[in-house]
């Protein structure tokens, strides 16, 4: 007998598939525009998340699916389903604009609020990385494993998304002295390499939870800790665009601790 998960895995995984030619048509091309936080948006983020929610609303009606696009006005969404969907239709719009490949599109499953599946499609790659707890990782059909010795080098490869300013600079002059400092502009793609172990360290001032509700699933089946720093992001309880952000550090926490302690 198939899981309610398992049903779930694979409409999941046609709607993400589903829009990958019109993400990459798109790539580069399309026009620019401002939402009142700030924040850039294309009309490519907005068809990808109407496509993808229109897919997984058809097949399953009885669950809630909530985008970054969400209607900011509606205000904070109780999650009252078994099953909530949390899409980030194009993470990286900044790049996606500019051309630049660090973008992805990143869906996340959750059951009772907890993130049991994630699908994050990775366009420099051309790759679908997916998984969950229990479930394995997978790049498209190909069940793949972490690397257990993380980035191999002798500096740790840290990736941080943060503002500079007087309260962040020490913390990244203590990074930069010990390792190999980056920010590729995707949250998404940060933590699901960091789940790959690819990269060693993520810390993350700035993310939402669309971002990386998927990569969390992923990091909960190859055993990445993440550590969140305000209060835990899950079980979720509501979504809100407007929340405030998530900050948190996976992968070898210790090395942040590390630093705190200096």
């Amino acid at each position: 007998m198939i899981s309610e998960i398992d049903k779930r895995i694979e409409v999941g995984r046609k709607a993400v598939l589903s829009q990958v030619d019109f993400l990459h048509g798109q790539f580069g091309k399309a026009k620019s525009f401002w939402k009142e936080d700030e924040t850039r948006v294309t009309p490519a983020d907005l068809e990808i998340s109407q496509n993808i929610i229109a897919l997984i609303s058809e097949g399953f009606p009885e669950d809630d699916v909530f985008s970054e696009e969400t209607d900011s006005k509606t205000g904070p969404r109780d999650l009252t389903k078994r099953f909530t969907w949390i899409l980030d239709p194009i993470d990286g719009t900044n790049n996606f604009a500019l051309g630049i490949p660090f973008v992805s599109i990143s869906l996340g499953l959750l059951e009772d609020g907890l993130p049991v599946y994630g699908f994050v499609y990775d366009l420099g790659r051309r790759e679908l990385f997916h998984g969950g707890p229990g479930k394995g990782v997978w790049s498209g059909d190909s069940k793949i494993e972490r690397r257990k010795e993380g980035s191999g080098g002798k500096k740790k490869i840290v990736v941080i998304h943060t503002e500079v300013d007087a309260k962040t600079l020490p913390l990244i002059n203590e990074i930069i002295n010990g390792s190999t400092l980056r920010n590729m502009g995707s949250a998404a793609l940060h933590l699901t390499y960091t789940g790959l172990g690819l990269i060693d360290v993520c810390i993350d001032f700035k993310v939402r939870i669309w971002d990386v509700a998927a990569a969390c699933a992923l990091c909960a089946e190859t055993g990445i800790e993440i550590k969140f720093l305000r209060e835990p992001a899950f079980p979720l309880k509501k979504f809100d665009v407007k929340a405030s952000p998530v900050e948190f550090v996976a992968g070898d926490v210790g090395f942040y601790d590390a630093i705190l302690q200096k």
